[in-house]
C-alpha cells in the first residue's frame, strides 16, 4: 500500500494523471472534461473537426464527437506545452487505449417514383406506339402484339413476369465507419497507425469499444526517445461519419501471461484424465494476459511435435487411438509484445469395450 501511495503522490506533484498496479502505469489524457485537461485542446485537422458533447456519456461524463470524412480528415488533439509521458511512446509495452463508438447510420428516405409515360398517337393508317409501363412493370411491348399478316409468337415466348410496381426506391445506406486511423505526434517523431479494424474488437455496454493497442502496431516515422513527449493526438475514420471517444490513456504494461489449463470428462475436472476411444474431452483455459490480445492454442499430442489443433479458451477432441497423450496448451500474444505461456495436460486413452 506505501508503494502505491507514494507512487500516486510523486505522479501528482509530477502534473501526472498515472495509475500505478502491479506491471502497469497509466497515463490519462483525456477523461472527460476538457477544462480539467491541463494543456489540452481539440480542433479539427483538414475538414474535419472534434468537440465535446454531454448528450452522450462515457461512464457519466461528457465525450468528443470526432466528425470525419475519411482518413485523412478527422479531429486533433493538441498539448501545449508538449505532454510528459514517462519515455511510453518508446516502451515496447507501450499501448494506447481508448473508448470509441461509432453510431449505426440509417437508409436515407425513399424517393417517389415516377408515373408512367404516355403513349404516342400513330399517323394516319398507322398504330401508334405504346407508352412506357410503370417501373418494375415487364416491357410487353410489342411482345405479344404482331404486325397484321405476321404469325403469332410461339407459346411460350411472350411470358415474362413483372415485378409490383414500387412506390417509392429505397436509397442504400451510407457506407458506415469501419476503422480508424491514428497519428501520434511526439518530439522527434511520429507514430502512425494507418488502419485499426473495429470488426475486430466487442462491444461493450452501450455500443461502446473500450481499445487495448499495442504501440508496436504503429510505423515509427523519425527518432522517438524515452525522453520524447507528446505533441498531438489525430482521430480519423475510413468514411464519412462521427465518432464519439469517451477515454484516451497510455499505458505501459509488462505484466507476463499467465494460463491454466483443464481437462474434464463425465464430470471429472483435472489436469490428469483417463477416457475411452472415442470419448469427447473437454479442455477449457484460463488465461490473464494483462492489456494483451491473448491467444490459446492447442496440440493433441505432443509426440509428434507441439503444432496448432485448436484454438480457444474451450476445446473438445476425442481421441481415435489408446495410448497416453500429453495435451499442450499455449497462450501467445499475436502482436509479439509479450512472451508466451504454457500448461499440459495428461490423458490416458483406453481401448472401448
Amino acid at each position: 500500500m506505501g508503494r502505491v501511495r507514494l507512487a500516486a503522490l510523486l505522479g501528482a506533484l509530477l502534473s501526472f494523471s498515472a495509475i500505478a498496479q502491479e506491471g502497469l502505469l497509466e497515463i490519462s489524457l483525456y477523461e472527460g472534461d476538457l477544462s480539467k485537461a491541463k494543456g489540452l485542446s481539440v480542433g479539427p485537422w483538414g475538414s474535419g473537426s472534434v468537440e465535446e458533447v454531454d448528450d452522450v456519456n462515457f461512464r457519466g461524463h461528457s465525450v468528443l464527437l470526432i466528425y470525419t470524412e475519411g482518413l485523412y480528415a478527422g479531429g486533433r488533439l493538441e498539448w501545449s506545452p508538449p505532454k510528459d509521458v514517462r519515455g511510453i511512446l518508446a516502451d515496447k509495452f507501450g499501448y494506447l487505449r481508448m473508448a470509441v463508438k461509432v453510431p449505426r447510420k440509417e437508409a436515407l428516405p425513399g424517393v417517389p417514383v415516377g408515373p408512367e409515360a404516355p403513349g404516342f398517337p400513330g399517323m394516319p393508317g398507322m398504330p401508334g406506339f405504346e407508352g412506357v409501363p410503370p417501373f418494375g412493370m415487364p416491357l410487353q411491348m410489342m411482345l405479344g402484339q404482331v404486325w397484321p399478316g405476321m404469325p403469332p409468337w410461339p407459346p411460350g415466348g411472350r411470358e415474362f413476369p413483372g415485378m409490383p410496381r414500387p412506390t417509392r426506391l429505397e436509397r442504400r445506406p451510407p457506407r458506415e465507419i469501419e476503422a480508424l486511423r491514428i497519428l501520434i505526434q511526439a518530439e522527434g517523431g511520429w507514430l502512425a497507425l494507418p488502419y485499426l479494424d473495429l470488426e475486430a474488437f466487442e462491444s461493450g455496454p452501450e455500443g461502446w469499444l473500450e481499445l487495448d493497442i499495442p504501440l508496436k502496431r504503429f510505423s515509427k516515422v523519425g527518432e522517438i526517445r524515452p525522453e520524447s513527449k507528446l505533441r498531438r493526438l489525430l482521430i480519423f475514420g475510413d468514411a464519412e461519419g462521427e465518432i464519439y471517444v469517451g477515454r484516451i490513456a497510455l499505458a505501459r504494461d509488462a505484466s507476463p501471461i499467465r494460463l491454466t489449463a483443464l481437462a474434464e470428462i463425465g464430470g471429472r475436472i483435472s489436469t490428469e484424465v483417463d477416457c475411452l476411444v472415442g470419448d469427447t474431452v473437454v479442455f477449457t483455459a484460463e488465461v490473464e494476459g494483462g492489456l494483451a490480445t491473448v491467444e490459446v492454442r492447442w496440440d493433441f499430442d505432443a509426440s509428434d511435435g507441439v503444432g496448432i489443433d485448436a484454438t480457444g479458451l474451450r476445446v473438445e477432441h476425442a481421441f481415435e487411438k489408446p495410448g497416453d497423450y500429453v495435451v499442450t496448451a499455449v497462450a501467445v500474444d499475436p502482436d509479439g509484445v509479450k512472451g508466451e505461456a504454457r500448461a499440459t495436460l495428461k490423458v490416458h486413452v483406453h481401448p472401448a469395450e
